[in-house]
C-alpha cells in the first residue's frame, strides 16, 4: 500500500475492490480521449496505465488521442465526434455546458488553478502592483479561458488596464511573443510553461489564484449520453487513471516508468524526459484542495464547484442560475455520489 500513502489505505482498499479483482477474460471495449495538448507532464497517468496494461486488464482499450487545446477537446467531445472521453480544463467545459452542451466533468485532477503570469525573473516583479510600477505589460489570448478574468485579476492586484497594458494575440504565439521581448510577461499554465523556459527565461510566477480567481484545472469530460452507454468502461478508466496518478505522485519509480511510457508510446514526439519530470513536480501542490484532501485523486468537491461557479458567475462567463451540480459527478468513484 506503500503507493498510497497520500490516500489513506482505506481509500486505496475501497479503489481496488471498485474495480473487481476477477482473472477471467474479459470483452474488451475501447473508448477514445482526446487530450489537453500535445503529450506533457500532466498525461503521464494515462500513457503509464495504458503502457502497463492497467485498462486493457479490466477489459477495456484506452486509444489516445493528442489535443491542441482545451478549448478544441471541449468543442470535439461535446459535439459528438466519435471522441468518447476529453481531457481538458474543467473551467473551459462549464460555460459550454451551461450553453446546451450535454458534457459533464468526471474528475478533476487539478481543483487548484494553474494559471499565472510569467514574468522574467531578472525584472524582479512579482505581484501585479510590481508590473504596473515596472511597465511591464501582459500577453493574453483574446477568447481563452483567462480573457474573461484579465480585469478581475487586475482589479484584485490593485490595478487596471488603464495601469498595465494588455497585449492580445494568438495562443500560438502567446510563448513566442514573451521570448522574443514583444511582451513583458505572459499569460499561460505556468507548471506547464515553466520549466519550458527554464534554462532559456528564468521566470517568476504570478499565480491567478493568489488573487481570489479559484478556477479548476485539467479533469475528464464526457458527454451525457456517452456516460449513459458506456458507463461501466468508464468508471474503470476514471479509476485505474486515479490509482495510476496516486503512483506516480507516491512512489519515485513508477514516476520514472510514467515518463518513460509516455516517450515509449511517442516515439516521434522527441519528448525530454527531465522536461515531463519537471512538469509532474510542478503540478503536484494542484492535485489537492482542502476540501479534496483524503479523496482519490480527481475526487471533486462541491465547495471547489461552487467557488468556481462564483468566480465565472461574477465574470459572467456563466448564468447567475447556475448550480455547482449543473458540471460534475463523482459517481465514478467509489461511494462517490455527486
Amino acid at each position: 500500500m506503500k503507493n498510497y500513502v497520500r490516500w489513506g489505505v482505506g481509500t486505496a482498499v475501497a479503489l481496488a475492490i471498485a474495480l473487481g479483482a476477477s482473472a477471467e477474460t474479459r470483452a474488451v471495449e475501447t473508448l477514445k480521449i482526446r487530450l489537453s495538448w500535445l503529450p506533457f507532464g500532466m498525461h503521464a497517468a494515462w500513457f503509464y496505465a495504458t503502457h502497463k496494461g492497467l485498462y486493457k486488464a479490466e477489459g477495456v482499450e484506452l486509444d489516445i488521442e493528442d489535443g491542441r487545446g482545451s478549448a478544441l477537446t471541449v468543442s470535439v467531445v461535446g459535439g459528438g465526434g466519435g471522441v468518447d472521453l476529453g481531457e481538458a480544463a474543467v473551467s473551459t467545459m462549464a460555460p459550454a455546458t451551461s450553453k446546451g452542451a450535454p458534457l459533464r466533468a468526471l474528475a478533476t485532477y487539478l481543483p487548484g488553478n494553474d494559471l499565472g503570469v510569467l514574468v522574467p525573473s531578472e525584472t524582479g516583479a512579482k505581484t501585479v502592483k510590481d508590473l504596473e510600477a515596472k511597465g511591464i505589460s501582459i500577453i493574453y489570448t483574446p477568447g481563452s479561458l483567462e480573457a474573461p478574468f484579465m480585469d478581475a485579476f487586475l482589479k484584485a492586484g490593485g490595478s487596471n488596464r488603464d495601469k498595465i497594458k494588455l497585449i492580445g494575440v494568438d495562443a500560438t504565439a502567446k510563448i513566442s511573443s514573451y521570448m522574443s521581448g514583444a511582451g513583458g510577461s505572459v499569460v499561460t499554465s505556468t507548471p506547464f510553461i515553466e520549466p519550458v523556459l527554464r534554462k532559456q527565461k528564468p521566470s517568476n510566477v504570478i499565480k491567478f489564484s493568489d488573487y481570489g480567481l479559484a478556477l479548476p484545472s485539467l479533469g475528464l469530460i464526457a458527454r451525457e449520453d456517452t456516460i449513459a452507454a458506456k458507463g461501466e468502461s468508464i468508471r474503470k478508466i476514471v479509476v485505474i487513471t486515479a490509482n495510476a496518478w496516486g503512483k506516480i505522485l507516491g512512489d519515485a519509480n513508477a514516476k520514472k516508468e510514467a515518463v518513460d511510457a509516455m516517450i515509449a508510446l511517442r516515439p516521434n514526439a522527441k519528448l525530454d524526459p527531465w522536461l515531463i519530470d519537471a512538469q509532474i513536480e510542478e503540478y503536484r501542490p494542484l492535485f489537492y484542495s482542502d476540501a479534496t484532501k483524503g479523496r482519490p485523486i480527481g475526487w471533486q468537491a462541491e465547495a471547489n464547484w461552487a467557488t468556481a461557479v462564483k468566480v465565472m458567475q461574477d465574470a459572467d462567463v456563466l448564468p447567475k442560475t447556475s448550480k455547482p451540480g449543473d458540471f460534475y459527478t463523482n459517481k465514478f468513484y467509489p461511494g462517490g455520489a455527486s
